[in-house]
């Protein structure tokens, strides 16, 4: 026997349902409460088929209200017209006109090819294009003088704005034809060779030379007499370097006068001044695997077959 929690009834263990969460393997409620309780809850689904809303006063179908199982009727008190907020008139913003970078007379504009929405000027001006404005970007200068934005140097976004390159061509610098380096005008700009580039900074004076071209030639000429370089670093004042690079051609190669080789290239030696470095690993091994071959070609050591016979170890 058990007694029902709600009806507070004793009945039998056959009056409740099944239940294996329950220690006794019986519900708590028996069955007939179990049907009352479903039945209850079928008579609050019931949906009235319209409903008066409670803010128009206007009686509307069962479709125009939202479902509520918690009143009578089943549905909300608002109907959807009534319900939905009003939307706000849609602000639009104010126009702003756009807003360019005065030109100066004479003064041209042409996208730099590398860098999407920026542009480059003939005086030197980087431009950055936004939106709705068009803006000059600041630029500062370096230790050496030159003038520098985020993307890069001045002089070089100029010539590749202008020449349609999308980099700079390898190998190559930019000449400043006047040697001011704050001048960034495309009639002042040139690309050139290193080189070039040394000769103009040597013609503008930018570049303090320790010798001029007669006393480099000079120094030549004593070398080919037989002069040693330690008495022309103290007649010249110049370092031992600067000896070596005049006497060999390295260095002022306009000057003329006699050129000398290298004393271990006039012996013979091979001199290899410039590429990588020779591996010490692989000289190696082709080292052993000679070996290994000069070992196999030899024939293998037989023993004296017989005695009193004299052999010759080679």
């Amino acid at each position: 026997m058990k007694t029902c929690r709600r009806c507070k009834a004793e009945k039998p263990f056959n009056s409740f349902p099944v239940d294996k969460t329950k220690p006794d393997g019986r519900g708590s409620w028996c069955k007939l409460c179990k049907k009352w309780q479903r039945e209850r809850a079928k008579q609050n689904n019931n949906v009235d088929s319209s409903r008066v809303c409670a803010k128009c006063q206007v009686e509307y179908d069962a479709s125009s209200f939202t479902r509520v199982p918690g009143n009578k009727s089943g549905l909300g008190s608002y109907c959807s017209r009534c319900r939905l907020k009003p939307k706000k008139p849609a602000q639009l913003k104010p126009f702003i006109p756009f807003q360019s970078v005065e030109l100066m007379p004479g003064e041209k504009v042409k996208p730099i090819p590398s860098w999407f929405g920026h542009s480059a000027t003939s005086l030197g001006r980087i431009i950055k294009h936004h939106k709705n404005r068009d803006e000059v970007m600041k630029c500062c200068t370096t230790k050496n003088g030159y003038r520098v934005t985020t993307k890069g140097m001045v002089h070089r976004l100029v010539l590749m704005a202008f020449n349609d390159w999308d980099e700079f061509p390898p190998g190559m610098e930019t000449r400043h034809l006047d040697g001011n380096k704050q001048n960034n005008c495309l009639e002042n700009l040139a690309a050139g060779t290193p080189q070039e580039n040394t000769n103009d900074k040597i013609c503008h004076g930018t570049i303090k030379r320790s010798l001029t071209a007669e006393q480099a030639r000079e120094m030549r000429e004593l070398s080919a007499q037989g002069v040693a370089n330690k008495h022309l670093i103290t007649r010249f004042g110049v370092s031992g370097k600067v000896v070596s690079h005049v006497v060999r051609g390295r260095s002022y190669k306009d000057a003329g006068g006699p050129i000398q080789e290298s004393n271990l290239i006039a012996r013979g030696w091979k001199v290899r001044r410039r590429g990588p470095k020779p591996d010490w690993r692989a000289k190696k091994s082709n080292e052993k695997a000679e070996k290994t071959e000069v070992s196999a070609k030899k024939p293998a050591k037989s023993l004296p077959p017989n005695e009193g016979v004299l052999y010759v170890e080679w």
